[in-house]
């Protein structure tokens, strides 16, 4: 059976009370579906899963910006009529969650492809990829334009390597890639600080506090720091996965099968040294 379009499903991919707004002045409100669809401004990721990559062209030339810069066409482009401005959206086949430790390798992929499709297009990257204009509101000239979610994979391969540079300071970092950073940094401390504590404090609730507090302080070097929430669950994945994977008696385990691998392969080299010898002097 064919995969319907994307046009005729993409309802059922955005949140179940999606934040949406008619007028941002007036307010962003959690709504129902059926009402928030009703609004022109929805939410289609959340916090903690990106289903969609939005982008944001703040000029009156964002129309097909995508030919221009050598990228695949966006599933729908929203355009504000009155400015040019607009919005480039594309669903992903398999939604990315942003938070636990095995996840890592798919956000990683997710946040290079925003960043390299971010300066490629030249869109705004302080842009929160969660509201976007609402494509089937009349206050938008909107067009469906292909029928299938992409693989990150797929975008991936219309970046070159000088899409996908760091940035050298981490108030530039923006995105998804806020994300990686503040994740890889603070499991980097975990790591090195939580069997210490462990026999210092011994309680699960103060170590995921005190990784709660060293989080607010790596996001707070973001030139656009993530939200309370996400940092608080961010934290929140690395103290429960540190907290039950490391301790002394599961650290000396480790080195212990590591000297009994090490002997091994020592055991090994000698030998093959000495095949090496009798080889020669039968030689």
């Amino acid at each position: 059976m064919s995969e319907p379009p994307i046009w005729t499903t993409w309802a059922d991919t955005i949140p179940m009370r999606p934040l949406a707004a008619d007028v941002f002045a007036n307010g962003v409100y959690r709504r129902p579906r059926d009402e928030a669809l009703q609004c022109a401004h929805i939410e289609f990721n959340t916090a903690s899963r990106v289903g969609w990559l939005l982008f944001d062209n703040d000029t009156a030339t964002s129309f097909e910006s995508w030919e221009r810069a050598d990228l695949p066409a966006p599933n729908f482009y929203a355009q504000n009529g009155s400015n040019g401005h607009g919005h480039l959206a594309y669903a992903l086949r398999t939604p990315v969650s942003l938070l636990g430790a095995s996840r890592e390798r798919p956000i990683a992929l997710a946040a290079d492809v925003q960043r390299g499709m971010t300066q490629r297009l030249g869109a705004d990257p302080a842009y929160a990829n969660r509201l976007a204009k609402n494509p089937i509101s009349a206050r938008w000239r909107s067009s469906w334009l292909v029928a299938k979610p992409y693989d990150l994979r797929q975008l991936l391969d219309a970046l070159d390597r000088r899409d996908l540079t760091w940035p050298t300071t981490r108030a530039e970092v923006t995105g998804i890639s806020r994300n990686c950073d503040l994740f890889n940094e603070l499991r980097q401390h975990a790591y090195s600080n939580v069997r210490s504590f462990k026999r210092v404090n011994g309680r699960a609730d103060a170590w995921r506090e005190q990784l709660h507090q060293q989080a607010l302080a790596i996001n707070l070097r973001f030139g656009t720091p993530l939200s309370f929430a996400e940092v608080r669950q961010i934290a929140k994945s690395v103290a429960r996965w540190t907290w039950g994977r490391f301790s002394d008696e599961r650290f000396s385990q480790i080195q212990a099968r590591r000297g009994v691998v090490s002997g091994q392969r020592r055991a090994q080299a000698a030998a093959a040294a000495a095949d090496a010898v009798v080889a020669m002097i039968r030689q």
